[in-house]
């Protein structure tokens, strides 16, 4: 797309000194330009390898435990002495819902429509309530295409009061975003949903089937032992 636009703004621009363009021209002009952008190519980066490798070592830099404490530290000095003056009358605030303790994990729960509208209703209705972006809903796709979205599906889905007819009137809708993630699909080999993929430092851990959300996340807990995640499965059957 970016290749016809160059190509269409090249060609065009030296007509534009001349005078208006009719019709038949801007058609020219463009059948024109989709000829030459077929025949432009984009060159290979032979750097791609090496990009990725030391894209994947900065990222495991930055998420180590050493480099996270050596960023505590800093922080801490920063509030400590730095910027005194300034911070020490002043206390952060914590939502009292919020789920803090997610530090080294992030989870990723796959969803389709062909899942019961009602159970991802009640999921997204339960994420609303928990304070935390350490999970992400993610889709492969958005229903009926992007030619052809199903907003009543999408609607309906946010919706507080499923029997609220916004017709109506005003309904109250839930807060909380589906990601359309393809890539996440294929990275993880998803095949069925639900499923849930949750990463660690060290690797990801795999469960998917028709059973709750908090169940799911327990299962896969049971193998990485994690505090945060039992804080989370708690404040999840807290707020459910």
């Amino acid at each position: 797309m970016l290749r016809f636009i160059l190509v269409f703004l090249v060609i065009i621009w030296p007509w534009s000194c001349f005078g208006e363009i009719d019709a038949d021209e801007i058609n020219t002009i463009v059948s024109e330009a989709e000829k030459n952008a077929k025949k432009m190519s984009i060159p290979v980066n032979k750097f791609t390898s090496q990009g990725m490798k030391a894209a994947r070592k900065s990222a495991a830099d930055y998420h180590s435990k050493e480099f996270q404490q050596t960023i505590k530290e800093h922080k801490s000095r920063l509030t400590q002495e730095v910027f005194k003056e300034y911070t020490e009358n002043w206390t952060p605030h914590r939502n009292k819902e919020e789920v803090g303790q997610l530090e080294h994990e992030q989870i990723y729960v796959f969803l389709s429509s062909s899942i019961p509208i009602e159970i991802i209703q009640e999921w997204i209705a339960l994420m609303s309530k928990i304070k935390t972006d350490k999970i992400s809903f993610v889709m492969k796709g958005v229903p009926g295409g992007l030619q052809n979205i199903d907003r009543e599906w999408f609607e309906r889905l946010y919706r507080k009061d499923d029997n609220c007819n916004p017709l109506r009137k005003d309904c109250e809708y839930n807060e909380y975003s589906i990601k359309i993630k393809p890539v996440l699909f294929k990275k993880y080999q998803i095949i069925a949903v639900p499923a849930v993929i949750i990463e660690t430092e060290q690797s990801s851990y795999l469960l998917s089937g028709d059973a709750g959300l908090d169940y799911m996340i327990e299962q896969i807990n049971r193998h990485i032992k994690s505090e945060g995640l039992t804080q989370l499965i708690k404040e999840m059957r807290k707020s459910g």
